[in-house]
């Protein structure tokens, strides 16, 4: 009986499969949008002919009071209404016997002679479906359990059960039609940006993803207002990740507050299980479809045209809160009785190995019937530990994540002053919270004394690790809160980055939940200091994103970087990569000032991390292609002798010179000499770390169409427009009509008018003169003017 609804069903020991015919499924009322596409190899007949279904399905099956949920291939040349292959046998443990051709289930010693098999019956299928197999689908999950602290036999069960759906793990994305991701931005008007400027190289990786999207159902044309640029973001050992900016869409979209699930609410039941595993989806965003409303939304802009996504993309706010409904949804019943889920992570835990069998089987066919499909590569079963959200969860527990504190833990050994006032900072912020902190640090602060020698004595050393001890351990380490808000307190130096994330207890003090610092590499030390704050920032996001992720977060930091990246119009290049990598993080920036921000600042002087280790999370950022320079000589204005002589031989800068030495110049708060030479004072600059910086030299006239060509013609100049070749100039230098002599000179680039594309709509094209009637109209011109004639005459008149 399927769907209360009594059937004659063919059992078939020939068949690895079961299979059911369409009209079976509208007999049963069986609604058609739960048949699942079929994303497997086509199936093999007995007379070694293909075979490929229009679909699958998990049908409920009632078989002498007893009820099964079974996977059919659904078949439409299929001779009988529904066949029980030998999957369905295995699962009902049916026995059928030979002589007497009845059948019965289980250890029941009673055969059942209404399941008795008909004569003819085999050969009434022969030629059709009397054979039906995989072709190489077959996955070997034995190696995969070799980490698992299983028996063989267990091994070999668990195994069998992965095979039952092994369907989940082939690879094809899996698509659910539970929830429908939405777009809500109101009342806002439509986002129509240009596209971002692309090289060939990545003109060619567009039209490829472009192509397979298509092709994969993912994306499809679009005709809109809405328009957001792509970014195609490299990353070193993988394929280029395209990427879509949609910072302009989620400014104007409204939040979802759908909440993320309270971490804290399951470790107990985490806690007692014996046996664990996870569960990883494949590119779990795009098996979520996106609303028919909202797609055009979702629209990008390319060379090759306007494009918008069927499902729900990669860098929207709302994703987040959407895939945890999605999720929910499908798990309803299940969360926290055997399993939890944070996202796209499943993690099943149970106390008896039969147990988690169980609890397997009822995840994965929740996950089965959503249409959804997993990752193999990243799935675990049976781990020994699990690291999950900044716990450390094994079979005899749960305790903290090590490398929570790694930082800390990691301090070097103090060998200056320096150093020791950077460790004491970073104790002493957290002091209130451990007892006895002055007794402890008293070796290490009697060296910070005037009249004391530093000697890293025993009695120094003791103090150093037991205060790193303390700090690792609560109350100085507090569990997170994820009903609370956090916050992340960065810092970047010239050799390291530092984060502490943070949260406010009930006392209304702050307590630190994790701790993290790496080393800069080489080429990224070669950035300037807000490119390391902002890359600080970023970092450290990403650090705790298992934290922050989907929850408000305060970011303090000790520089405005920050802000001045997301304010940034048009970002390219790698501000362009880091503005996408904040795209999923909702969060506000907060200035202290760098004595008030002493945690990470002490973190990211002394970092922990390898220097040699790989990064995995910005690597493409200091990489660059390659550049073509022509040789040309570097503008060095070092010689101040010569620079003197090229003031005093411009009559305005020397008369300048003149009245400022006697002290008649009017302009005396504009102008100043420092060296012998005449400086422009810049006001607006700031100058608290050094007066010099307000200070722009005063260019000559003989020198101005030098530094022109320098700072827009020069390969590191890069032939940039008028405004930003205008700002790199009065960063440095000044002379009076800069503004004009630089929209002159750009203007008046020829590399510029050849190479640079014309904003300007183009010229139409020529209208043909049509005439009806001889001489109806007549082209009149002069042609000259030519050597003169006998006559005096210049100039011919042309018809």
């Amino acid at each position: 009986m399927v769907n209360q609804v009594f059937l004659k069903a063919t059992l078939d020991t020939g068949a690895s499969i079961s299979a059911v015919h369409p009209s079976t499924l509208l007999r049963c009322g069986i609604n058609e949008d739960i048949v699942l596409p079929w994303t497997f190899s086509p199936l093999e007949l007995a007379d070694s002919k293909q075979c490929t279904p229009s679909g699958v399905v998990w049908l409920p099956v009632s078989l002498l009071g007893h009820l099964f949920t079974h996977r059919f291939a659904v078949i439409p040349d299929l001779s009988c209404p529904i066949l029980l292959g030998t999957d369905f046998m295995i699962q009902a443990d049916v026995h059928i016997h030979p002589a007497t051709g009845n059948v019965r289930l289980g250890d029941n010693a009673n055969y059942a002679p209404d399941l008795g098999l008909l004569e003819g019956e085999f050969g009434d299928l022969e030629g059709h479906v009397a054979c039906l197999t995989f072709k190489d689908t077959k996955v070997d999950f034995i190696p995969m359990l070799d980490q698992a602290a299983l028996l063989p036999a267990d091994k070999e069960r668990l195994a069998s059960l992965l095979r039952d759906f092994e369907y989940l793990f082939s690879g094809k994305l899996g698509k659910t039609s539970l929830v429908a991701h939405i777009i809500d931005t109101g009342t806002a008007k439509p986002v129509c940006l240009p596209p971002y400027r692309a090289s060939p190289a990545k003109r060619k990786i567009i039209e490829e993803q472009i192509s397979k999207m298509l092709e994969d159902d993912i994306i499809e044309p679009a005709s809109g207002p809405w328009a957001s640029p792509i970014v195609i973001v490299e990353k070193p050992g993988t394929e280029p990740r395209f990427c879509v900016d949609f910072r302009k869409v989620n400014k104007c979209t409204v939040r979802d507050s759908y909440p993320l699930p309270r971490v804290d609410d399951s470790l107990d039941f985490l806690a007692r299980g014996k046996f664990i595993s996870t569960l990883d989806l494949a590119r779990g965003y795009w098996q979520v479809s996106l609303a028919a409303d909202s797609r055009p939304k979702s629209a990008f802009i390319s060379h090759k045209g306007l494009y918008q996504f069927k499902v729900m993309p990669f860098g929207l706010s709302n994703a987040p809160a959407t895939f945890q409904r999605l999720m929910n949804t499908v798990l309803a019943g299940l969360t926290h009785t055997c399993c939890m889920v944070y996202l796209d992570d499943i993690v099943v835990a149970s106390p008896t190995f039969d147990q988690h069998l169980t609890d397997l089987a009822s995840v994965l066919g929740r996950l089965a019937e959503a249409g959804l499909s997993l990752k193999l590569a990243k799935c675990h079963f049976c781990t020994p530990k699990l690291r999950y959200l900044g716990y450390l969860v094994t079979p005899g527990g749960i305790g903290p994540d090590e490398s929570k504190v790694a930082a800390i833990k990691q301090f070097p050994t103090p060998r200056t002053v320096k150093n020791m006032r950077q460790f004491l900072g970073l104790t002493s912020y957290y002091r209130r919270f451990i007892s006895g902190y002055a007794r402890i640090a008293e070796p290490m602060f009697a060296l910070l004394r005037e009249d004391a020698h530093f000697t890293w004595s025993p009695e120094c050393q003791q103090s150093f690790d037991h205060l790193k001890l303390r700090l690792t351990r609560a109350p100085v380490l507090v569990l997170p809160n994820f009903g609370k808000p956090f916050t992340v307190h960065t810092d970047a130096c010239d050799v390291g980055l530092g984060a502490a994330l943070t949260q406010t207890g009930e006392d209304g003090l702050e307590r630190a939940v994790a701790f993290a610092s790496r080393t800069l590499h080489k080429s990224e030390r070669l950035y300037s200091t807000s490119e390391k704050e902002c890359l600080g920032v970023i970092w450290a996001l990403e650090h705790f994103r298992p934290y922050v992720e989907g929850s408000y977060v305060t970011v303090v930091t000790d520089h405005n970087s920050l802000r001045w990246l997301m304010s940034r119009p048009s970002p390219s290049g790698r501000l362009a990569r880091w503005c996408l990598r904040l795209q999923d993080f909702d969060f506000e920036v907060v200035h202290r000032p760098g004595s008030a921000n002493l945690v990470p600042d002490a973190l990211s002087r002394n970092p922990a991390c390898d220097p040699t280790e790989p990064v995995d999370l910005l690597p493409s950022y200091a990489t660059i292609g390659s550049l073509n320079l022509r040789r040309q000589p570097l503008l060095i204005l070092e010689d101040k002798q010569q620079l003197k002589s090229l003031q005093q031989g411009d009559q305005v800068i020397a008369s300048l010179f003149t009245e400022l030495e006697s002290g008649s110049c009017v302009d005396s708060t504009d102008f100043c000499i420092q060296d012998g030479l005449v400086y422009f004072m810049d006001k607006r600059a700031s100058c608290r770390l050094h007066p010099l910086k307000a200070l722009r030299f005063y260019v000559p006239g003989l020198l101005r169409g030098t530094l022109l060509r320098y700072f827009h013609d020069h390969p590191m100049g890069g032939h940039l427009g008028i405004t930003k070749t205008l700002g790199r100039l009065q960063r440095r230098v000044y002379w009076p009509g800069m503004r004009g002599d630089v929209k002159r000179y750009v203007q008046s680039c020829v590399t510029c008018q050849l190479s640079k594309p014309a904003n300007q709509k183009p010229g139409g094209y020529l209208k043909p003169v049509v005439a009806t009637y001889p001489w109806e109209f007549a082209g009149v011109d002069f042609m000259g003017p030519l050597p003169r004639s006998g006559r005096g005459n210049e100039y011919i008149l042309v018809f």
